[in-house]
């Protein structure tokens, strides 16, 4: 091999490199940087807060022994956790609650805030 086709292997394996690995964000904070707006207009149970919680919570919490002896399965569940300040409390992992989801990861500062919005608002099934 001649050293102007070894030079060209190494550039092109560099410049490869680069290409692949400049512009890799692998956590959502980098995604979504805290100063991100956070859309809480038309926060309401059908839309956001009934879907995070069969998609964050439904798993452990539902059926003939969930976790914790809490059920979140429907909306009557769902509002009495809320209601009580344990929903948010372990969701926002404030001190004095068990951080949930057990094992995962906490919300984002905006789907806490959108659930507190609607827990605010009367935590209404709308």
């Amino acid at each position: 091999m001649q050293a102007h086709q070894i030079i060209k292997a190494v550039f092109i394996t560099a410049a490869s490199f680069l290409l692949l690995h400049s512009c890799y964000y692998d956590n959502k904070t980098e995604l979504y940087p805290a100063g991100a707006a956070c859309d809480t207009a038309n926060v309401s149970f059908a839309t956001f807060v009934k879907p995070m919680i069969d998609k964050e919570c439904k798993l452990c919490h539902s059926g003939t022994n969930p976790s914790g002896v809490i059920l979140l399965t429907n909306y009557s569940e769902i509002s009495a956790s809320a209601n009580s300040g344990k929903l948010y409390g372990s969701l926002s992992w404030t001190s004095g609650y068990k951080p949930m989801p057990q094992g995962g990861n906490k919300w984002s500062s905006c789907d806490l805030l959108k659930l507190k919005t609607w827990i605010q608002n009367g935590a209404k099934n709308n």
